[in-house]
Protein backbone atom coordinates (compact mmCIF):
# COMPACT_ATOMS: atom_id res chain seq x y z
CA UNK A 1 0.00 0.00 0.00
CA UNK A 2 1.39 3.43 -0.98
CA UNK A 3 0.36 5.99 1.54
CA UNK A 4 1.08 9.53 0.19
CA UNK A 5 3.55 12.01 1.61
CA UNK A 6 3.34 15.59 0.55
CA UNK A 7 6.11 18.32 0.22
CA UNK A 8 4.61 21.45 2.28
CA UNK A 9 6.10 24.00 0.19
CA UNK A 10 5.83 22.58 -3.15
CA UNK A 11 3.07 20.28 -3.31
CA UNK A 12 4.83 17.67 -4.54
CA UNK A 13 3.85 13.67 -3.95
CA UNK A 14 6.02 10.82 -3.05
CA UNK A 15 4.76 7.78 -1.49
CA UNK A 16 5.21 5.59 1.79
CA UNK A 17 5.51 2.17 0.60
CA UNK A 18 4.01 -1.05 2.47
CA UNK A 19 6.30 -3.71 1.65
CA UNK A 20 2.90 -5.71 1.22
CA UNK A 21 2.71 -4.07 -2.23
CA UNK A 22 -0.65 -2.58 -2.02
CA UNK A 23 -1.47 0.94 -2.99
CA UNK A 24 -3.90 2.95 -2.10
CA UNK A 25 -5.09 6.37 -3.80
CA UNK A 26 -3.63 9.29 -3.43
CA UNK A 27 -4.55 12.22 -1.50
CA UNK A 28 -3.59 15.22 0.51
CA UNK A 29 -5.03 14.59 4.00
CA UNK A 30 -5.56 17.06 6.90
CA UNK A 31 -4.03 16.78 10.42
CA UNK A 32 -6.62 18.47 12.08
CA UNK A 33 -9.70 16.39 12.93
CA UNK A 34 -13.18 17.24 14.66
CA UNK A 35 -14.69 14.39 14.37
CA UNK A 36 -15.46 12.01 17.28
CA UNK A 37 -14.59 8.26 17.06
CA UNK A 38 -18.15 7.46 17.00
CA UNK A 39 -19.12 9.33 14.55
CA UNK A 40 -16.87 8.53 11.96
CA UNK A 41 -17.66 7.08 8.13
CA UNK A 42 -14.55 4.87 6.86
CA UNK A 43 -13.20 7.66 5.01
CA UNK A 44 -12.41 9.84 8.67
CA UNK A 45 -10.64 7.00 9.87
CA UNK A 46 -8.29 6.37 6.84
CA UNK A 47 -7.58 10.20 7.27
CA UNK A 48 -6.65 9.77 10.78
CA UNK A 49 -4.83 6.84 9.89
CA UNK A 50 -3.09 8.39 7.20
CA UNK A 51 -2.21 11.33 9.94
CA UNK A 52 -0.63 8.69 12.18
CA UNK A 53 2.11 7.76 9.32
CA UNK A 54 2.49 11.46 8.60
CA UNK A 55 3.80 11.62 12.08
CA UNK A 56 6.07 8.98 12.49
CA UNK A 57 7.24 9.73 8.86
CA UNK A 58 8.02 12.85 9.92
CA UNK A 59 10.10 12.03 13.14
CA UNK A 60 12.17 9.43 10.53
CA UNK A 61 12.80 12.73 8.08
CA UNK A 62 13.69 14.84 11.35
CA UNK A 63 16.40 12.42 12.09
CA UNK A 64 17.85 12.00 8.58
CA UNK A 65 17.93 16.29 8.75
CA UNK A 66 19.66 15.48 11.93
CA UNK A 67 22.14 13.15 9.77
CA UNK A 68 22.39 15.10 6.96
CA UNK A 69 23.71 17.98 9.42
CA UNK A 70 26.87 16.10 10.55
CA UNK A 71 27.94 14.67 7.36
CA UNK A 72 26.20 11.46 7.49
CA UNK A 73 23.89 10.16 4.72
CA UNK A 74 20.40 11.55 5.29
CA UNK A 75 19.03 8.47 6.64
CA UNK A 76 16.61 8.20 9.70
CA UNK A 77 13.92 5.98 11.10
CA UNK A 78 11.68 5.03 13.93
CA UNK A 79 10.41 1.80 15.20
CA UNK A 80 6.61 1.98 16.32
CA UNK A 81 4.82 -0.80 18.71
CA UNK A 82 1.42 -0.16 16.63
CA UNK A 83 -0.71 -1.52 19.64
CA UNK A 84 0.00 1.18 21.90
CA UNK A 85 1.27 4.06 18.69
CA UNK A 86 4.53 4.30 20.45
CA UNK A 87 7.68 5.33 19.42
CA UNK A 88 9.99 2.50 20.51
CA UNK A 89 13.41 3.35 18.66
CA UNK A 90 15.01 6.17 16.60
CA UNK A 91 17.93 5.87 14.41
CA UNK A 92 20.13 7.73 11.65
CA UNK A 93 22.75 7.00 9.72
CA UNK A 94 26.22 6.87 10.86
CA UNK A 95 28.50 5.72 9.16
CA UNK A 96 30.65 8.22 8.93
CA UNK A 97 31.05 9.37 12.66
CA UNK A 98 31.74 5.40 13.64
CA UNK A 99 33.69 4.51 10.67
CA UNK A 100 31.99 1.43 10.58
CA UNK A 101 29.95 0.64 7.13
CA UNK A 102 26.86 -1.14 9.19
CA UNK A 103 25.88 1.82 11.21
CA UNK A 104 22.74 2.22 9.47
CA UNK A 105 19.77 4.00 11.22
CA UNK A 106 17.86 0.55 11.33
CA UNK A 107 20.73 -0.90 13.17
CA UNK A 108 21.06 1.88 15.36
CA UNK A 109 17.63 1.30 16.79
CA UNK A 110 17.10 -1.74 17.00
CA UNK A 111 19.91 -1.51 19.97
CA UNK A 112 18.16 1.11 21.01
CA UNK A 113 15.47 -0.61 21.73
CA UNK A 114 17.00 -3.96 22.56
CA UNK A 115 18.89 -1.30 25.23
CA UNK A 116 15.87 -1.00 27.10
CA UNK A 117 14.79 -3.58 29.56
CA UNK A 118 11.52 -4.33 29.05
CA UNK A 119 12.08 -4.33 25.38
CA UNK A 120 14.77 -6.22 25.56
CA UNK A 121 13.44 -9.24 27.66
CA UNK A 122 9.95 -9.18 24.75
CA UNK A 123 12.20 -9.10 22.12
CA UNK A 124 14.86 -11.83 22.84
CA UNK A 125 11.92 -14.26 23.75
CA UNK A 126 11.32 -16.13 20.74
CA UNK A 127 7.27 -17.14 22.06
CA UNK A 128 6.43 -13.45 22.24
CA UNK A 129 6.51 -12.55 19.15
CA UNK A 130 7.35 -9.22 20.46
CA UNK A 131 8.68 -7.91 16.36
CA UNK A 132 5.55 -9.17 14.70
CA UNK A 133 3.75 -5.76 16.15
CA UNK A 134 6.69 -3.15 15.33
CA UNK A 135 6.16 -1.45 12.29
CA UNK A 136 9.46 0.08 10.48
CA UNK A 137 8.77 4.03 9.26
CA UNK A 138 12.26 4.78 7.56
CA UNK A 139 13.43 7.80 5.00
CA UNK A 140 14.50 5.16 2.17
CA UNK A 141 13.88 1.92 1.46
CA UNK A 142 16.45 -0.54 3.57
CA UNK A 143 19.28 -1.48 2.08
CA UNK A 144 19.78 -5.81 1.53
CA UNK A 145 21.72 -5.65 5.10
CA UNK A 146 19.00 -4.17 6.92
CA UNK A 147 16.26 -5.89 4.91
CA UNK A 148 17.56 -9.11 5.90
CA UNK A 149 17.74 -8.34 9.14
CA UNK A 150 14.38 -6.95 9.69
CA UNK A 151 13.40 -10.40 8.12
CA UNK A 152 15.05 -12.42 10.65
CA UNK A 153 13.38 -10.12 13.51
CA UNK A 154 10.01 -11.09 11.93
CA UNK A 155 9.04 -7.04 11.85
CA UNK A 156 5.16 -6.74 11.00
CA UNK A 157 5.33 -3.69 8.42
CA UNK A 158 8.07 -1.69 6.72
CA UNK A 159 7.13 1.61 5.35
CA UNK A 160 9.75 3.91 3.64
CA UNK A 161 9.69 7.16 1.54
CA UNK A 162 11.54 6.75 -1.18
CA UNK A 163 13.21 3.45 -3.06
CA UNK A 164 16.69 2.31 -3.10
CA UNK A 165 17.81 1.92 -7.25
CA UNK A 166 21.38 0.74 -5.83
CA UNK A 167 20.94 -1.39 -2.80
CA UNK A 168 17.20 -1.45 -1.98
CA UNK A 169 16.54 -4.76 -0.19
CA UNK A 170 12.73 -4.61 -0.20
CA UNK A 171 11.73 -4.53 -3.98
CA UNK A 172 13.89 -1.81 -5.73
CA UNK A 173 16.61 -4.14 -6.71
CA UNK A 174 16.33 -7.37 -4.34
CA UNK A 175 13.05 -8.65 -2.54
CA UNK A 176 14.81 -10.05 0.70
CA UNK A 177 11.12 -11.02 1.73
CA UNK A 178 10.27 -13.27 -1.12
CA UNK A 179 14.12 -14.88 -2.11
Amino acid sequence: MVVPVTNGHRGKRSGITFCKGQRAPARIVSMESGAKAESMDTDDIIVQEDAVHYGHMRAALDLALEAHSVGEVPVGCVFVHEPSGEIIGRGRNRTNESLNGTRHAEFEAIDMILSQEGYRIQAENPEAHFWKDVALYVTIEPCVMCASALRQLGIGSVYFGAGNDRFGGNGSVFNIHTE
